[in-house]
């Protein structure tokens, strides 16, 4: 997207061109109008220009509309140079899966043949292996074509080895052969008959039947092969029959239909016409009980299998519900799990896991015992999981919180890779390993620091990242830390933090030392609910993404509120989660909306200037975005979380051109 955005009033010669202006404005009047006729465009933006303002009182507590434009003075408006301001892609790196390699899988299902179909989801392919885990090809890719995918869920192997994959984000399901070649698909967004919203699991029955759990609509919907719609069941509720949020589902070899659901913690049995029949389970940690039983699966036995996914293991049943044994624990060595999603069957009952936490298959015998394994994280230097964080030091080093990796990675303003440190750690690991480490700042020294975010402390490195020192514990109490998330270096150089988990921002000196915070839960000027990342200006000013109130705010750097601009929604200077804020030599200010997909811009008084990015995988297009940085020449870093990779923009201008308009 491009926007107008007017420069400040130069000197002397533009003076005199206002003079001149005044005294032949009949002139101008008929320039503009042969402005207008050779390029409209130019003039349309003017109205998006328009400064914008909001109202900070009290009364406006807790209640965020959209900036409203507040109209520019004649003066202004006279000689002012009006300019086109855009963005361009410049490279990315880092980007898709490597083969083989998985993140979140969520749906699992093999074929008569034994090959293995994966939904790896956070990579938005469909992966596909042989029985022992060897890698056979992909398909798909973020998008919304025909054969792209937006978190593609469940999957599931119908008769002639069809395929059948939930494409989650774009609410339909898609029907590939063995080799993924695209054969139809329906669905789309809604809750008439044939639409879905948040689609999970599908399965299909010994007749051909296929059965698709519509999570967000609370019910089960049936159709032949081809997509064409049969039958709907279920209806919002707790009573026999209706469901909460309908997750997994299998068909047994007789054509009971099986349906988990994660809202009520339980399984209930249905015919294949949708005539309730039976229910078992409830929430809980013993026998039996559930904790969120995302996926089921069913052998030739009529065995039920449930991913008992926050209770990190999987429980299984005969098909009356009389319960037969458990395995799993909490972990990642073979046989543990860390959310388990989806259980597959394949041929002679061999058991394939969905073990999503820890980005892996893993295959076990009929007799539960653990035989193979595959996929895992991208641990390759110079790949992402879901990079957040990104710094700039003084020689435009570019530094990343390889987040899922748990890491940070370095790499040159060409993107070359120069170094990577850390390793995972739990809450009280020693200093170098990390939990999550999400913001990163370097500061004055060149020291780097990085939050910790399930470690809740805040690490110091030098620039080759050897370990200095540490300091936070999960607490509420002053200069202690819960969730920390954003850290940024002032001018003063000292450091700050949003300590999440407190909705407030801390200040401390070089050595962790408290120096001051504020902040509390809450919507009002300066309250906060989630805030995310922070950025500090160049004049000590704070810009706080307070992600859950939709909105930035503004502080002085003693912690006085000053402005707050935003408000939930998709136009210009509204937000859908703003999670990355950065902070130019000009003092512009640039927001990852993340839940937008684009990179917003304002001056420092929240006017809208600019934005850039729209929702995708291509160059110039962003999924998630969540950090952001600026470099000395005004080069944009992002974090496109979604797509496992680091984004670089470069700005330019177009058409400089001055217009004296509506002289008074």
């Amino acid at each position: 997207m491009t926007s107008w955005s007017p420069a400040p009033r130069r000197s002397s010669p533009h003076a005199a061109l206002l003079r001149l202006t005044r005294s032949t404005h009949a002139c101008f009047t008929a320039l503009l109008a042969l402005v207008v006729a050779i390029g409209g465009c130019l003039l349309i933006p003017m109205a998006a220009v328009a400064q914008t303002s909001r109202d900070d009182s009290p009364e406006a507590k807790g209640f965020f509309q959209p900036l409203a434009p507040t109209p520019a003075t004649t003066e202004h408006l006279a000689a002012t140079p009006v300019f086109t301001e855009t963005y361009e892609f410049v490279m990315g790196w880092g980007g898709p899966a490597l083969q083989g390699e998985l993140s979140w899988p969520r749906g699992v299902a093999a074929d008569s043949s034994g090959y293995v179909y994966v939904a790896d989801s956070n990579h938005h392919v469909v992966q596909k292996f042989d029985a022992n885990g060897y890698f056979i090809q992909s398909w798909g890719g973020f998008g919304s074509s025909l054969g792209q995918f937006d978190m593609p869920h469940g999957i599931a192997v119908g008769n002639n080895d069809t395929v059948y994959v939930v494409d989650r984000g774009n609410a339909r399901v898609q029907r590939f052969d063995r080799y993924g070649n695209l054969i139809s698909a329906w669905g789309g967004f809604g809750s008439a008959t044939g639409k879905f919203n948040s689609p999970v699991a599908v399965a299909v029955a010994p007749c051909g039947w296929v059965y698709v759990t519509d999570l967000g609509n609370q019910r089960v919907q049936v159709f032949e092969a081809n997509g064409r719609f049969l039958n709907a069941f279920g209806a919002p509720g707790t009573g026999d029959g209706q469901f909460v949020r309908p997750a997994g589902i299998a068909v047994d070899s007789i054509g009971y239909v099986y349906v988990s659901d994660v809202g009520r913690q339980d399984v209930q049995v249905f015919s294949a016409n949708g005539g309730y029949l039976d229910r078992w389970g409830g929430p809980g940690v013993g026998v039996a009980q559930f904790n969120e039983p995302w996926g089921l699966g069913v052998d030739h036995r009529d065995w039920i299998y449930v991913a008992d996914t926050l209770n990190h293991r999987v429980q299984f049943f005969a098909g009356s519900g009389f319960y037969l044994g458990v395995w799993g624990s909490e972990g990642g060595n073979p046989g543990q799990f860390s959310m388990p999603f989806a259980v597959g069957i394949g041929p002679a009952d061999t058991i394939y896991v969905a073990d999503a936490g820890n980005n892996r298959i893993q295959k076990f015998s009929p007799a539960i015992e653990f035989l193979t394994q595959w996929g895992g994280q991208v641990t390759t230097v110079g790949h992402f999981r879901e990079p957040i964080g990104v710094a700039v030091d003084r020689s435009d080093n570019v530094y990343i919180t390889d987040t899922r990796n748990n890491r940070v990675q370095q790499f040159d303003a060409s993107g070359r890779f120069v170094r990577a440190w850390g390793v995972f750690g739990t809450y009280g690991s020693p200093g170098g390993s990390f939990y999550w480490p999400i913001g990163i700042a370097v500061g004055c020294r060149g020291h780097v620091y990085v939050a910790d975010f399930y470690n809740h402390r805040v690490q110091v490195f030098d620039a080759y990242g050897e370990f200095i020192r540490m300091w936070g514990e999960n607490d509420s109490a002053p200069g202690q830390l819960s969730f920390p998330r954003g850290i940024a270096i002032g001018p003063d150089c000292y450091f700050y933090v949003t300590d999440t988990g407190n909705n407030r921002v801390e200040v401390f000196d070089g050595q962790g030392g408290l120096l001051r915070m504020w902040g509390r839960y809450g919507t009002g000027p300066g309250e906060f609910r989630g805030p995310r990342l922070l950025a500090v200006g160049p004049n000590g000013d704070v810009y706080v993404a307070d992600t859950d109130n939709h909105r930035i705010q503004v502080f002085g750097a003693n912690g006085s509120f000053l402005r707050m601009w935003g408000g939930y929604g998709s136009a210009p200077g509204q937000f859908n989660w703003p999670y990355g804020v950065a902070v130019d030599a000009q003092s512009n200010v640039y927001v990852a909306d993340t839940n937008n997909h684009r990179i917003q811009k304002f001056d420092q008084y929240g006017r809208f200037l600019t934005s850039f990015g729209r929702r995708g995988a291509g160059p110039g297009e962003l999924l998630q975005p969540s950090g952001i940085a600026i470099d000395s020449r005004g080069n944009v870093y992002v974090t496109d979380t979604g797509n496992h990779r680091v984004v670089k923009f470069r700005r330019y201008y177009r058409g400089l051109l001055y217009l004296p308009l509506i002289i008074q």
